[in-house]
């Protein structure tokens, strides 16, 4: 339903990929200023059914990876395969880095984001960090 509203502009394209005035600081370096259709981090490489959108994230485990999705709505949800198979994605579709801290904030109106499938509403910064790297032993 979204990909179809996304060829035709439709207004579920609009809402849920609607560009937001957002400044992201990863690791004490502001990102440029741009408007961002989302924003996705993560420490594990695959969210499941093969979805693998954080490849890098093993090239420095005290890290996490993220992405800052800014291009057009379109060029977007053409790089999704990419995206799912772990290849990077043009520079001029998103911003990719490997980061231990992360701070989002808005200019002014309030913006929605999720977490572990939960969705939740702020006008207050977001921030993001690493925390320890935990071994699993199996015996």
């Amino acid at each position: 339903r979204l990909a179809g509203s996304v060829l035709f502009q439709g207004p579920l394209a609009r809402d849920v990929m609607a560009h937001r005035d957002l400044q992201v600081v990863v690791d004490n370096t502001k990102w440029a200023p741009t408007q961002y259709m989302g924003l996705v981090a993560g420490t594990v490489e695959q969210l499941g059914l093969g979805f693998r959108p954080f490849p890098r994230v093993w090239e420095s485990p005290e890290r996490f990876q993220i992405l800052g999705f800014h291009g057009k709505a379109t060029a977007i949800l053409r790089s999704l395969p990419r995206v799912r198979v772990g290849r990077p994605v043009s520079e001029d579709t998103a911003l990719n880095t490997l980061a231990s801290s992360c701070q989002i904030k808005t200019g002014s109106d309030a913006f929605r984001y999720q977490l572990d499938g939960d969705l939740f509403a702020t006008s207050t910064p977001v921030e993001l960090c690493s925390g320890p790297v935990v071994s699993i032993l199996r015996y």
